[in-house]
């Protein structure tokens, strides 16, 4: 009797120990002969049974998967952050009554009302109207298009005076020679100035980007000695993320000061509606000149650096 016993608890222990087997294995064999990617999120090798060492390798493996997948999501919200576009309209209408006529030493003079004239010696002393744009913050501008264009034909023929070069007004006595018209554009059929607009540098005031813009509200065809008016345009200025003022208001102006500040930023701009005027959030030493001790410090353009070293 007490052998039948032995005999069943040993038979009783071997059924206990082949159903561990079986429920450890099992898993594994099945996840292998159809070859699961995936057979338990415990899992980490397809058609390996789970052992103490592998939970622990899942384990690692998901403390380094995890940031990884969040780095990839940031990475791609930065790069939609970049891909944003801005697309700015303008438009601008002239008429003959802005310009004003003159003869100067046998050449035709012409001039623009509130405008300026093209600078490059030797060439046609055309009018150019340069306007500065409000844009939008972080609007950094990349060009300038033409949408649209009208122009009027002005009666007659001229011979536009070439541009000389400045003189000092202390060297009154100074006899200046005069610089005769470029040949290459005076006898060419091409227009001059080859485009009608032209971007300049963007800069900004208490942080309020500007794009200045230069119109050439003539067009001079120098072999057959005509001119033509642009009447109106329309512009279209485009750009992207990523541009960073250099200049901000104080965190702690006074409101009168951030009035007369605005009044100036709208004064300089031909949409002052769209004006913004911004903070600085937090104190950047970039944005000033560091401390130290200076024999004099010059405040200037980017363009103009050279001349001063």
């Amino acid at each position: 009797m007490k052998q039948n016993n032995f005999k069943r608890r040993e038979i009783w222990k071997a059924i206990v120990v082949f159903t561990v087997v079986l429920a450890l294995v099992l898993p594994g064999a099945v996840a292998f002969a159809n070859n699961e990617e995936t057979v338990d999120e415990n899992q980490l090798v397809v058609g390996v049974p789970i052992t103490q060492t592998n939970v622990a390798s899942v384990e690692a493996t998901k403390e380094k998967t995890l940031p990884i997948q969040f780095t990839t999501t940031s990475e791609q919200i930065n790069e939609a952050d970049e891909d944003k576009k801005y697309e700015l309209k303008h438009s601008m209408v002239f008429s003959k009554d802005d310009l004003v006529f003159d003869t100067l030493m046998g050449y035709d003079t012409v001039v623009l009302k509130d405008g300026s004239c093209i600078d490059e010696i030797g060439k046609p002393m055309l009018p150019a109207k340069q306007i500065r744009i409000a844009v939008p913050a972080g609007m950094e501008v990349l060009n300038v298009h033409v949408v649209t264009i009208e122009r009027e034909e002005l009666p007659g023929t001229y011979n536009v005076f070439p541009v000389q070069p400045p003189v000092r007004t202390d060297e009154s006595d100074v006899e200046i020679e005069f610089v005769r018209p470029d040949a290459e554009i005076y006898t060419s059929s091409n227009p001059y100035p080859p485009e009608d607009v032209k971007l300049g540098e963007q800069t900004d005031l208490a942080g309020q980007a500007m794009i200045p813009v230069t119109i050439y509200p003539l067009r001079y065809i120098p072999e057959q000695k005509t001119l033509s008016l642009i009447t109106s345009i329309e512009l279209v200025i485009d750009g992207v993320d990523g541009y960073v003022c250099g200049d901000y208001l104080p965190r702690k102006i006074s409101v009168s000061g951030r009035e007369m500040y605005n009044h100036m930023v709208t004064g300089m701009v031909e949409n002052p509606e769209d004006v913004e005027l911004q903070s600085l959030d937090a104190p950047s030493q970039s944005q000033f000149v560091l401390p130290g001790d200076y024999d004099y410090v010059i405040i200037t353009q980017d363009s103009w650096v050279d001349d001063f070293q």
